[in-house]
């Protein structure tokens, strides 16, 4: 019995789009596969003298509710893998809310790190369109 190629190719392709089916969502998110990223969007800008020495890592934002709107959290983990101890002057700016801008400042030693959590409150969730963190990295 000859299996011509074109009934081989036929055959390999319905088995691996069959299989395709069960891999589930084809996105790398964790929202449902929906490929949406999870959680509201921000900017992260890292600057001043001592930029190249900090790193923030694993943030995240949410809403949580509160009286009127919601408040937004932005969290995260500072570290400093310079050789000297590091003051961050960390701002959390929302877009379309001017004059109400979050501080808030650290000081890490040298290979250390810190975990932050900033909290912008009455945000309406509906009209709000990103958040930027800046954090300046200066000698402490």
């Amino acid at each position: 019995m000859r299996t011509d190629r074109r009934t081989l190719l036929g055959t390999v392709g319905a088995a691996v789009a069959g299989l395709a089916g069960c891999l589930g969502p084809s996105s790398d998110d964790d929202n449902g596969g929906n490929g949406e990223p999870e959680g509201p969007q921000g900017e992260i800008v890292v600057q001043g003298s001592l930029e190249g020495s900090v790193t923030v890592d694993d943030v995240s934002a949410r809403f949580e509710d509160a009286n009127i709107d919601e408040n937004l959290i932005v969290e995260g983990t500072l570290t400093n893998n310079g050789d000297s101890s590091v003051r961050a002057e960390m701002l959390l700016e929302v877009e379309g809310f001017q004059f109400r801008d979050v501080e808030e400042s650290v000081e890490v030693e040298s290979g250390g790190s810190t975990e932050f959590e900033l909290l912008f409150r009455d945000v309406f969730a509906d009209q709000f369109s990103g958040y930027t963190l800046t954090v300046t990295a200066e000698p402490a």
